[in-house]
């Protein structure tokens, strides 16, 4: 809702299920949550303002509150406690979640630039001196944050971005290159002919991952990189992706226009096809404008839905 002032909207964390919709809670002084992801202990974890601050929150097991999250941050580095929630230093850009429940993230604490962290929610006692808040060490569980990747040494930031994990790796774009981090060490993905895929996405297929890019479709299967295909390529804000069936759909162009359609791959060459061309593709028109932008899968009851836009009837689908 916004006011008639044209003021900052209240987002507000809304549910459904099979019978009904609605929000929460008023989340009273605390706006624009978002990064919504279940904990280990099966709890919602979300980020959120709280005035010029932004902080984790964790909800009750039942739902009806929800309070700041206190991070036990690496004893190591004393002045990250305090850094931690300093407007304008601390901010977080993504979380994905490991099968075991760790929760990896980039992160800027004023400190080391922003980097790659990991959070692991754990139910041992915190001493008081190892809190980044003055809250009791007796909450139900806490958050231990660790820095598992620091591409720049120092304040200077590298800029991780689209994680992914997938069988407990966890996948990222860091410098424009493929990052893969197995939980010990890091490596920098590329080919056998050195080709480096440029990634904007990750997708399960089986056991193994395609790797959506700038430069063609890749396949990962645990210790080498292939290119499956160069003749499509992915874009950065449409590289949505989901398993389906066997098949990995996502929106992607032939390489070197700008029309995204609905694709599909099985890790070969000869599977990566288009399945539909959504707009109208009269000739009259853009090549951006026939484009339909499919995005936001979501399987089920054995069917794939998504979001498709028309240019040709100015609506989304």
């Amino acid at each position: 809702p916004v006011d008639e002032k044209f003021e900052e909207p209240s987002t507000k964390i809304y549910y459904v299920n099979a019978t009904s919709a609605g929000f929460l809670q008023d989340m009273g002084a605390v706006v624009n949550p978002r990064l919504l992801t279940e904990t280990n202990d099966g709890r919602l974890l979300f980020l959120a303002n709280l005035g010029d601050v932004t902080e984790l929150f964790l909800f009750s097991d039942d739902l009806t509150s929800f309070e700041p999250v206190s991070i036990a941050w690496p004893n190591d580095t004393s002045a990250l406690s305090t850094l931690a929630y300093d407007p304008g230093y601390f901010t977080i850009d993504g979380i994905v979640k490991a099968e075991n429940g760790d929760l990896y993230f980039s992160a800027n604490n004023g400190l080391t630039g922003q980097e790659v962290w990991r959070l692991t929610l754990s139910d041992e006692p915190v001493t008081d001196t190892d809190l980044s808040s003055d809250e009791d060490s007796s909450s139900e569980s806490e958050l231990y944050a660790e820095l598992i990747m620091d591409f720049t040494p120092g304040s200077e930031s590298s800029f991780p971005t689209q994680f992914a994990v997938h069988h407990d790796t966890l996948f990222l774009s860091v410098g424009g290159l493929t990052g893969v981090y197995d939980g010990e060490s890091l490596g920098i993905l590329r080919t056998s002919t050195g080709i480096r895929p440029v990634p904007t996405n990750f997708a399960s297929l089986g056991d193994d991952t395609l790797i959506l890019a700038e430069n063609g479709l890749f396949h990962f299967d645990g210790q080498r990189t292939e290119l499956v295909t160069d003749q499509v390529d992915f874009n950065y804000e449409l590289a949505a992706a989901i398993e389906f069936q066997g098949r990995v759909y996502s929106g992607c162009s032939v390489a070197n226009h700008r029309a995204f359609q609905l694709w599909a791959s099985d890790g070969t060459q000869e599977g990566t096809v288009s399945i539909a061309n959504l707009t109208d593709p009269s000739p009259s028109l853009a090549e951006r404008e026939k484009s339909s932008d499919p995005e936001n899968f979501v399987e089920l009851n054995g069917l794939l839905y998504f979001q498709a836009f028309d240019f040709y009837a100015a609506q989304t689908d």
